[in-house]
């Protein structure tokens, strides 16, 4: 599972970034809910997907 947590931050940092520092224009214009709908499905699949380690 800590795997996973690591790639959901990541991801989230990702955004962060992307949308606080490097001002993607893509990511600045979306408003707070809308970018949740956008990341939101990525972060759920990767914390919610069933193991697969023998």
């Amino acid at each position: 599972m800590t795997n996973r947590i690591e790639i959901a931050a990541s991801m989230l940092v990702g955004v962060v970034v992307g949308r606080q520092l490097v001002g993607i224009d893509a990511l600045v214009e979306q408003d707070h809910d809308s970018l949740v709908a956008i990341i939101a499905p990525g972060i759920q699949a990767v914390l919610s997907r069933p193991r697969t380690d023998p």
